[in-house]
């Protein structure tokens, strides 16, 4: 395994952590899966903390009764429904970490009992707001281009049954190893770059930052399944 599956750590005289990103990534979730009362059941306890101190400011009290109903005065109610709305979704929250796994499976249960009241409901959410979530995608889509890339590379990886997984660090570290130019032709790339794998996964290529890099759209459609090197030969004779 190579460094590039360690991150770095400033107090360890290697400069790396210990373990592996995909070591860690399992051992948190196994411990999500056994342990989850343990974690919801610490965040209901500080979200009470926070809850009640709140509670007990009569200014803060105040404001967000202002808030919640707005400039109605005459519907504006006594400042202890706010104390009293705060500890049902208290209440809720406890309620929710203690029965985690019963919820969950009800959830379920009622998801696959009752598919086409929740195609329903989906389906007029989007024909109600869909234009604002395309809008939002498209919004995070270019404020997170690292990110975006890394999670498509992770998931065609996973479709391929390849090893190895890459982030947004990674992703960001290739690009400006770049200088923000493509792999193959070296034009300035835009926000609408691609991450092509030099080893194509359908060959078997594993899914680490040694075999990304950044190109743009018509070198990476171009290239389809064959290597770096087979698609730069085969630039250089067409050039000559």
């Amino acid at each position: 395994m190579t460094l590039e599956f360690f991150t770095s750590a400033n107090k360890n005289k290697s400069g790396f952590h210990g373990s592996c990103r995909i070591c860690v990534r399992a051992y948190f979730r196994k411990r999500y899966r056994t342990h989850p009362p343990t974690y919801d059941s610490a965040k209901a306890k500080l979200n009470y903390d926070s809850v009640k101190a709140k509670i007990n400011n009569d200014k803060y009290r105040e404001m967000k009764a202002w808030r919640w109903y707005g400039p109605y005065k005459r519907y504006k109610p006594r400042q202890i429904e706010f104390g009293e709305r705060c500890r049902v979704q208290l209440r809720d929250q406890i309620r929710y970490s203690r029965d985690y796994e019963r919820i969950r499976k009800v959830k379920a249960d009622y998801r696959r009992r009752n598919p086409e009241i929740l195609h329903g409901i989906y389906k007029r959410h989007h024909q109600k707001y869909g234009e604002k979530i395309r809008e939002r995608q498209r919004n995070y889509y270019h404020a997170h281009p690292f990110f975006m890339r890394a999670r498509s590379a992770n998931r065609w990886a996973r479709k391929r049954d390849c090893q190895g997984v890459v982030t947004a660090r990674d992703i960001a570290s290739i690009y400006h190893r770049q200088r923000g130019l493509c792999f193959y032709c070296d034009i300035r790339l835009d926000h609408n770059f691609e991450v092509d794998h030099k080893m194509p996964l359908s060959r078997q290529g594993p899914n680490i930052p040694a075999n990304l890099c950044c190109t743009c759209h018509d070198c990476n459609q171009h290239k389809m399944a064959r290597s770096a090197e087979e698609f730069l030969e085969e630039r250089l004779s067409k050039a000559s």
